[in-house]
């Protein structure tokens, strides 16, 4: 992914986190709806690997902010809870 893709990424454009999230490691799949320059997305399929480290981003949330993150909050943000800008600091 670029990382305008990655910057815009909401926990909405991951199809299939939640429902598959309680699924035993090794069977779980997710779709990512990139999206970056153009309107139209990009449709991603990311290694099996790539979904702990969604379920490392969506505890952090939880553990920061005290709720689960809605479909339209970025997956990557401040420690305010706003979308990252950048991660050169």
């Amino acid at each position: 992914m670029r990382p305008t893709e990655l910057f815009n990424l909401n926990w909405g454009h991951i199809v299939g986190f939640k429902e598959e999230r309680n699924k035993p490691i090794g069977q779980q799949r997710i779709r990512i709806l990139a999206y970056g320059k153009g309107k139209k997305p990009q449709q991603l399929v990311p290694n099996i690997e790539a979904f702990a480290s969604f379920i490392n981003l969506w505890e952090a949330f939880k553990t920061v902010h005290g709720r689960e993150p809605r479909d339209d909050e970025p997956v990557f943000v401040n420690a305010s809870g706003e979308r990252a800008q950048s991660y050169k600091k």
